[in-house]
């Protein structure tokens, strides 16, 4: 019984396909390619694949998000613009969601001077409320800025992806 348990184990793990080996998403590669171009680590994309859809390019929020990087339809509005791109595309498709994704993870980044607590803030909670929270608390870090207004959720989002870690994202120059 050990041997054939032993057996159905080792072809198992020969038919896994690799990509799962190397990463609980699928979609590692084309993660890379898209973080790669938005100038942004891959890593930190990858943890926002993984918080937001687990890696499943078919998920859909109770908010109306779609696809890898749970893309709502006011986001991807922003993104085809500053793309200057009028047709909208499949957010169910994982590349056309990584562009936006990506896209708006770099909008958010530039707009937030890169402090990852505001930019994951805003991708979670809206951009308007957090520059409205900003604006109305200067000099404010955005650590403190998402324990002090954002709600449970976001905050436990932050937390997750950051790891109580300060992390400053690369900056676009204009």
């Amino acid at each position: 019984m050990v041997l054939v348990a032993g057996v159905l184990a080792g072809w198992w793990a020969f038919r896994r396909p690799a990509a799962l080996d190397e990463s609980p998403t699928h979609y590692r590669i084309l993660v890379c390619r898209y973080a790669d171009k938005a100038n942004l680590p891959d890593a930190f994309v990858h943890k926002v694949v993984l918080a937001e859809s687990g890696g499943d390019p078919r998920a859909v929020s109770t908010a109306g998000a779609k696809g890898l990087m749970q893309i709502m339809p006011a986001a991807e509005a922003d993104v085809l613009k500053k793309l200057d791109r009028a047709e909208k595309g499949d957010l169910f498709d994982p590349e056309y969601n990584l562009l936006i994704g990506t896209t708006y993870l770099r909008m958010l980044t530039d707009r937030f001077g890169g402090d990852a607590h505001l930019v994951l803030g805003a991708y979670h909670m809206g951009p308007t409320r957090v520059a409205r929270y900003r604006a109305a608390n200067p000099g404010i870090s955005g650590r403190d800025l998402v324990r002090r207004f954002a709600g449970p959720a976001t905050r436990a989002y932050c937390a997750r992806l950051l790891q109580g870690r300060d992390l400053r994202l690369p900056v676009t120059r204009r």
